[in-house]
């Protein structure tokens, strides 16, 4: 009995880590200058687009830019492809985070 507790807790602790490594956060509205833009497919054959987004950031009043991913799947993959290096992206996207690494998954494009 002891040992299947100790078992059990042990496999609980596990997975409530394994859940943590990824966060999935708000809705939020990211705007910034594209980097490149590539078109792949997924493993099930279906086309996804990854844009690189330059965006401008402040931390204790200092100013810097990350390059950060903006993928778009399903009905968002074509739209995204055509952006151009160097234009501004608007979008409502969804923040994440996976093993400490920022991304968004777009939701809607914006004009």
């Amino acid at each position: 009995m002891k040992k299947s507790l100790a078992v059990f807790t042990i496999i609980a602790t596990l997975a409530f880590m394994g859940t943590m490594s990824m966060a999935i956060g708000a809705e939020e509205l990211v705007t910034g200058t594209v980097e490149s833009v590539t078109t792949a497919l997924d493993s099930n054959g279906e086309s996804y687009t990854r844009v690189l987004v330059s965006f401008d950031r402040s931390l204790q009043g200092t100013e810097y830019s990350v390059i950060l991913p903006v993928m778009g799947f399903g009905d968002q993959a074509e739209p995204a492809a055509g952006l151009a290096q160097g234009s501004t992206i608007k979008a409502i996207a969804q923040n994440r985070v996976f093993n400490g690494r920022e991304s968004y998954t777009i939701i809607q494009l914006l004009e």
